[in-house]
């Protein structure tokens, strides 16, 4: 059942939000902690027993030693296989905090990272974010937080629509962000929140925004875990120590309180290969990657299956924390996927301007690292609940950063992902582009230059119409000879293609360049102008007069063509003395400048 929560007044909430906690949840989490362990060379068959372990390998040394975290408690486990450790901090959460307090900078005006857990924001800070949003929208681009459910702890699990007419459920590409499905990930939550914002507020002031959300559906569910970011939280907020619960809240061991022994890994527990081995998720409740005792045991995990049951979503990402990798399917095993090679140029597109690895997670997390019953697996490799999804997995920042990084690192991490959130967002319906544009000479007629367009459609669906390519603007001097190519289709991830036909244009006089805007369409839709400077080589004689020098006299001719006021074709081309298509006074100036070199020239 999914249904409108009020909104709230926004933006007194936001700044005056009091520490309050959901009714009937459990109050101690005193006794939470994580140890930050440095294991010396562990050799890589240990390697595969501490992954299918459950441990949480957060960084790697040259020298093969590794940085791992592990449950207050858990050190023994390394104790008794041998394996030497150092304890880098007993309460690795804590250390966190107290390193980010230090490395804290004053905040701009317009900062984004302005939560109360050192820039990350706490539950009630999400919402009334949203709410704030919402209702100082005034072309209801963004829908008020829809409830699609509830956690364990009952707590609602909500997401937000950003479209033309959000309140309305519309035939358009639909594309979906979530984050916070491992709680002590928060860097996603702020990535998601802040792209959310910037289309809120960059919608009326750039077109690019504009056409893209008007031509799409895009879904944001920032908090897929409650509980778990609510144990974060309270632990934050009760010791002053970043939370690094993963898991959500339940109690595998019946004691009735938190403790190690709880929780399950709502990222294995979807129903796609799950339980396939003990490697990609575990059967043991203590273990980070519990995969529950059955797929979909979980409440969240369920709600997100109906969620995207009801939808006809193309694409998704993931958003986790941290490895600087953008990871596809299948991570189960390391088979590609029956669409490896468009997954392929997808993930050359999408990571462009971060730069991150992509491929599945073989290749991106290292050749061991398998994960089973996940959601990205899920949304692609399942078609039987739903159709089929391009997903990712999209892991925030490096080891530097790690699951909470310092608050000034926030905003510039969100700001890394704007392009690729965009560009999912376009890839998610028919988006053709302009690879290139081949400028080509035509040597009997130096005039004339041609124009051959190469094409793509990087999107998930195909055309359905013409694609056309035609010149929206071009400079004075130039006349547009042919002002149209058309592609008769464009098909579903279609690579480049060179249209058949070609643009033509030809330059006037001594003309040597000139500005030419493209616009590409497809049924009445522009998704894109191109500028496009031509150029052509020309060869100027100062020599006016034709008497085999440069001198006064020159002067004089250009005086006498200008002050005649109307100008023959002839003369403009023997008088454009800067190239620029006219005859005019900057013309005089070029010829005084290079009688001035003469005189400089004479011994």
């Amino acid at each position: 059942m999914i249904r409108i929560i009020p909104g709230l007044v926004a933006a007194l909430f936001f700044f005056t939000h009091q520490q309050t906690f959901p009714a009937g949840i459990p109050a101690a989490v005193d006794s939470l902690r994580w140890e930050l362990l440095l294991l010396e060379k562990p050799g890589e068959d240990n390697l595969q027993q501490i992954a299918a372990a459950g441990f949480e390998i957060i960084g790697r040394q040259q020298d093969g030693s590794i940085r791992l975290l592990a449950a207050a408690g858990r050190r023994d486990w390394f104790g008794e296989r041998g394996l030497a450790f150092e304890v880098l901090s007993g309460d690795y959460g804590r250390s966190l905090a107290q390193e980010n307090l230090g490395r804290a900078v004053p905040a701009a005006a317009d900062d984004f990272a302005t939560g109360s857990m050192r820039g990350y924001f706490s539950p009630g800070e999400i919402a009334a974010l949203v709410d704030s949003l919402a209702a100082a929208d005034p072309y209801g681009i963004i829908s008020g937080r829809i409830e699609i459910g509830r956690s364990l702890w009952d707590q609602p699990i909500w997401m937000v629509r950003v479209s033309d007419n959000a309140a309305l459920d519309e035939d358009e590409p639909e594309v979906f962000y979530n984050s916070l499905i491992h709680a002590r990930e928060a860097m996603g939550l702020m990535t998601l929140m802040y792209f959310l914002r910037y289309l809120v507020q960059k919608y009326a002031l750039d077109d690019s925004v504009r056409a893209l959300v008007d031509s799409r559906e895009l879904y944001f569910v920032p908090v897929v875990n409650p509980d778990g970011y609510e144990i974060n939280w309270r632990i934050f907020s009760e010791k002053q120590a970043f939370g690094l619960w993963r898991k959500n809240a339940r109690d595998n061991d019946g004691s009735g309180e938190l403790n190690d022994q709880d929780g399950v890994d709502l990222n294995r527990n979807f129903d796609f290969q799950w339980g396939y081995d003990n490697r990609g998720s575990s059967g043991i409740f203590l273990q980070d990657n519990y995969r529950g005792p059955s797929a979909f045991s979980e409440p969240e995990s369920v709600v997100l299956r109906d969620f995207m049951a009801e939808r006809g979503l193309a694409a998704a990402v993931n958003y986790h924390s941290y490895a600087g990798a953008l990871i596809n399917p299948f991570g189960y095993t390391d088979k590609l996927t029956p669409d490896s090679l468009l997954y392929l140029r997808l993930g050359e597109l999408l990571t462009a301007d971060n730069h991150y690895i992509f491929g599945n997670a073989p290749r991106t997390l290292g050749p061991t690292y398998r994960v089973n019953g996940e959601m990205t697996d899920w949304m692609y490799g399942d078609t039987l609940s739903k159709g089929r999804i391009f997903a990712w997995a999209a892991e925030i920042g490096s080891d530097q950063d790690g699951f909470w990084p310092p608050q000034s690192r926030i905003t510039p991490l969100a700001a890394l992902h704007l392009p690729m959130n965009l560009w999912l967002a376009r890839i998610s319906g028919f988006w053709p582009v302009v690879d290139s544009l081949v400028v080509i000479c035509q040597g009997d007629d130096p005039c004339l230059k041609e124009v051959a367009p190469v094409l793509s459609n990087p999107g998930l669906a195909p055309s359905g119409g013409e694609v056309a390519l035609r010149v929206e603007s071009s400079g004075p001097g130039l006349e547009v000879v042919d002002s149209l190519v058309v592609l008769p289709v464009l098909e579903r991830g279609s690579p480049s293609l060179r249209a058949e036909g070609r643009l033509r244009f030809r330059f006037s006089g001594n003309l040597a360049e000139a500005p030419v805007v493209l616009a590409l369409s497809c049924r009445q839709t522009v998704y894109g102008s191109y500028p496009l400077l031509l150029t052509r080589q020309v060869e100027v004689s100062f020599d006016l007069n034709g008497d085999g020098q440069v001198n006064i006299f020159d002067l004089l001719s250009m005086l006498q063509a200008l002050s005649s006021g109307t100008f023959s074709a002839d003369q403009v081309r023997a008088c454009d003395l800067n190239a620029d298509g006219a005859m005019d006074i900057f013309d005089l100036l070029s010829l005084l400048s290079e009688l001035s070199l003469q005189d400089r020239r004479q011994p």
